[in-house]
């Protein structure tokens, strides 16, 4: 019986880098890296991810919550204005309705705009994103969390947005 231990791996062919100098990279390596980077850079908006589409969906679903009150306030405003009274007062119950809805509808429209725009590809998409954005901010829980998932992809450059270097 041989008592000798032999070694299952393979001896090295040259000198072995020291622990603080990296190993050489091969050219294969090399290429291989650098064609990923040039595909990374290269990549469109289709491939950056969903940020675009979650964002929109996100403000247009707000500013469709939002406007589900109108029809309802103008719908308690119309009953009123054919019941039988004071024409003086029933001016006043159609004023007090138009009041509402048209704060609601200003409210809504950086929404809707912000939603549109992205969906769209307009330039001007991630400006209304962040006034969305904005206003989202005090709609708590889940506005709160889009405000900041949109100030981190416009800010962060994935939607395509280019950074002004100064």
């Amino acid at each position: 019986m041989n008592t000798t231990h032999e070694s299952s791996m393979p001896e090295a062919s040259g000198p072995m880098p020291s622990p603080t100098q990296p190993p050489p990279i091969s050219m294969q390596q090399l290429q291989s890296d650098m064609e990923t980077i040039r595909a990374v850079l290269e990549e469109g908006e289709a491939e950056r991810g969903p940020h675009r589409a979650i964002i929109a969906g996100g403000n247009l679903f707000c500013g469709a919550i939002i406007l589900v009150v109108v029809p309802v306030i103008l719908l308690v405003c119309g009953i009123s204005l054919f019941q039988p009274g004071d024409p003086g007062e029933k001016m006043a119950i159609g004023l007090v309705g138009l009041i509402p809805t048209t704060i609601l509808l200003l409210i809504a429209s950086p929404f809707l705009l912000a939603g549109y725009g992205l969906l769209k590809r307009k330039s001007w998409g991630p400006a209304f994103a962040l006034i969305a954005g904005a206003l989202n901010l005090f709609n708590l829980p889940l506005g709160t969390a889009l405000a900041i998932y949109t100030f981190w992809a416009v800010g962060g450059g994935h939607l395509g947005v280019r950074k002004v270097r100064s």
